[in-house]
């Protein structure tokens, strides 16, 4: 189920552009182990040795660190690739996760090189803020530049790798070299996965040219299955359900090709012939969530809320409503800040049937102390006040969110003055003949105290 593999590809990607194979010569195998190198602290060029020590950002938002057994010479190109970072519209499935703000501060990422030469140049890194598979940056000017000098190098002449975290707060004056990048691309999930609709873009290359450069260049993450990598995209990130800054991850929505231009190759787009996969190391810190509301999930479609109407109780666990003809329940979850004074709250429905109109709602109680009452195919959960937020048209995913694009934001929709409890749930068409004759069903319940 790996997201690069062919037939997710094919599946799921657009026409990619043609691929070149990259000359042999520049694929090496790392023979002895990688090297940490520490902090290096940009605004005031120093090093702290120990990257446990640096003032970073809470959280990994990208992590394409899986199976650095591989690295690439640059040679004097360019090499320029691209990831993603999941707004609140996100979805949720094997390659995504919602994020949970429209855009991320980032005060250090991490990057992985091999070199033969005592020095490795300059190597310098830079971002774009919307970026597509493939693409040319000549002409585009980078979001962030960031050119690092004094890397460690190879004191023998044999390779020697190297993982460096990039610490871009200045010291006293934040925010020194951070900057931002919108969650995909504009602050809004455009779909599908692994398309060129939402991904941001960043490149390597060092100021080594002619033969120096040959051993110089970036640690490949293999997300394929050539190196028995099983991790998903959001593994060791902020998006992953059970958050484990340990983990090696794939790179959410990182693509399998690589651009290479700005050199001594010919402009275009590039792989390995076949294994490994053709991507690069690199790992984003942010506050991800500053501020983010905690809902609490309640009225499951098992026990011991009430028992689904005909016998279609969700497996234990899941924490969704009660089954549909999808064999599945639908599932309800928030991002953003519940706050009058600053309302990113968002709610993502997905596990439904696709192009399904789906009804958001909020309450102010629980129905039946939070036990639900059937209805339809599943549970009702909010009871109380009611009022109604809007109606969506699910995706080919089968999801969808409040607010969507032109809509008011839920504290606007919902009428909310005060801080306070409200309760929310989604409704939806399920037009299969399935369970009961009235052809819709429910999500799981939401609960969450408003703020000032």
């Amino acid at each position: 189920m790996l997201r690069r593999s062919l037939l997710a590809l094919l599946a799921l990607a657009p026409a990619a552009p043609a691929q070149q194979v990259l000359p042999g010569n520049r694929l090496h195998p790392i023979t002895a182990p990688i090297r940490s190198a520490g902090v290096l602290h940009v605004a005031s060029g120093t090093w702290t040795r120990k990257a446990s020590a640096a003032s970073l950002g809470a959280d990994v938002i990208y992590n394409n660190t899986c199976d650095d057994a591989y690295y690439s010479g640059l040679s004097g190109d360019t090499y320029i690739t691209n990831g993603r970072v999941p707004s609140p519209t996100s979805p949720t499935n094997l390659s995504s996760r919602p994020g949970c703000a429209t855009s991320c501060t980032v005060d250090g990422f991490e990057i992985a090189y091999c070199t033969d030469q005592p020095v490795p140049g300059v190597i310098t890194v830079d971002f774009f803020n919307a970026y597509g598979c493939c693409g040319s940056v000549i002409g585009l000017p980078p979001t962030a530049s960031i050119p690092l000098a004094g890397l460690p190098g190879s004191a023998s002449g044999a390779s020697v790798c190297w993982t460096v975290v990039i610490d871009l707060e200045a010291p006293s004056q934040p925010p020194g070299s951070t900057f931002v990048l919108i969650a995909d691309r504009d602050g809004s999930y455009n779909g599908p996965a692994n398309s060129n609709n939402d991904g941001f873009g960043w490149s390597i290359r060092s100021s080594l040219t002619g033969v120096a450069a040959r051993h110089t260049g970036p640690l490949i993450a293999s997300g394929s299955g050539c190196q028995n990598c099983n991790n998903t995209d959001f593994d060791g990130t902020r998006w992953d359900s059970v958050i484990d800054y340990t983990e090696t991850g794939t790179g959410m929505g990182t693509c399998s090709a690589f651009q290479v231009e700005g050199g001594v190759s010919t402009p275009g787009c590039y792989f390995f012939g076949g294994c490994p996969d053709p991507n690069f190391h690199l790992r984003l810190y942010a506050d991800a969530c500053p501020g983010t509301s905690t809902s609490l999930v309640y009225c499951l479609g098992n026990a011991p809320s009430t028992a689904c109407p005909c016998g279609n109780s969700a497996p234990s666990g899941t924490a969704t409503g009660c089954r549909n003809s999808l064999g599945v329940g639908g599932r309800l979850r928030s991002a953003g800040l519940a706050s009058l004074q600053s309302d990113s709250f968002v709610l993502n429905a997905d596990q439904m049937p696709a192009n399904a109109p789906t009804l958001y709602f909020q309450g102010t109680l629980r129905q039946n102390g939070g036990l639900g009452t059937p209805f339809g195919d599943g549970l009702r959960c909010a009871a109380g006040m009611m009022q109604r937020l809007g109606i969506e048209t699910n995706t080919s995913p089968g999801a969808s969110h409040y607010p969507a694009t032109g809509d008011l934001a839920v504290s606007a929709q919902g009428q909310i003055t005060v801080p306070g409890t409200r309760t929310y749930q989604a409704w939806y068409r399920n037009s299969a003949s399935y369970c009961t004759s009235a052809a819709f069903n429910l999500t799981n319940g939401l609960e969450l105290a408003w703020a000032p």
